[in-house]
């Protein structure tokens, strides 16, 4: 609708890039999209929930990042440096 507010993090594919991102949603990255999406979660706290290698939900973090669909926010992690915070 022309007359419409952009949203704020609209983005226009291509047939080609929409098949290219849709191939990215594995079900194991979905998963992880779910469990975000009830709020601020640490990367161990996701491979916890979804009973995975932290390594492994932290790859499938970064992917979902650069496809724009979640925010990563470093913040200090008491004595032990610092934590990833999936939004």
């Amino acid at each position: 609708d022309a007359q419409a507010d952009i949203l704020p993090y609209a983005r226009t594919f291509t047939s080609f890039e929409f098949e290219d991102f849709l191939s990215q949603l594995t079900p194991k990255r979905f998963e992880l999209l779910r469990l975000a999406s009830k709020g601020r979660r640490s990367i161990a706290d996701l491979a916890t929930a979804s009973q995975r290698d932290p390594s492994a939900v932290s790859r499938d973090v970064a992917t979902l990042s650069k496809l724009g669909l979640v925010k990563v926010e470093r913040v200090s992690n008491e004595g032990h440096g610092q934590k990833k915070i999936v939004m």
